[in-house]
């Protein structure tokens, strides 16, 4: 585990097709959370601090005036028939998925998500 200055993480630039930003009221709740209680979950990086898990965490600290978070700076690299960008978007979206709970939403990137786990899988989509 690392404390990693916010402004030193980047975003991972598939983020954004897979998930939309938290809003509205739970976007709110959550701002409440983070002032009242901090950051509970470290934030999942690799190894040269781009976000697979925590881009809200993220987006909260900036929001907050938070300067460093605790990071759980991972490792990412080919094994097990999977290369190392097939395993950073895997735990990308399989992390989000448990992190938000409901992540429905934009039915295109859920479409997306599915898409992605398949290949990542090697899951035929045939009919």
């Amino acid at each position: 585990m690392q404390e990693i200055a916010v402004e030193m993480l980047r975003d991972h630039e598939m983020n954004d097709l897979f998930f939309d930003p938290i809003s509205g009221e739970k976007w709110e709740n959550f701002l409440e959370s983070v002032k009242t209680s901090g950051i509970i979950e470290p934030l999942i990086v690799t190894q040269d601090n781009v976000i697979v898990s925590g881009h809200q965490r993220k987006r909260a600290c900036l929001e907050l005036g938070i300067n460093t978070v605790k990071c759980d700076v991972r490792e990412y690299f080919d094994h097990d028939g999977l290369s190392r960008d097939e395993w950073i978007i895997k735990d990308l979206i399989e992390t989000n998925v448990r992190q938000r709970g409901d992540v429905g939403g934009n039915e295109l990137k859920v479409i997306r998500r599915v898409d992605a786990l398949c290949d990542i899988y090697r899951i035929s989509r045939s009919a």
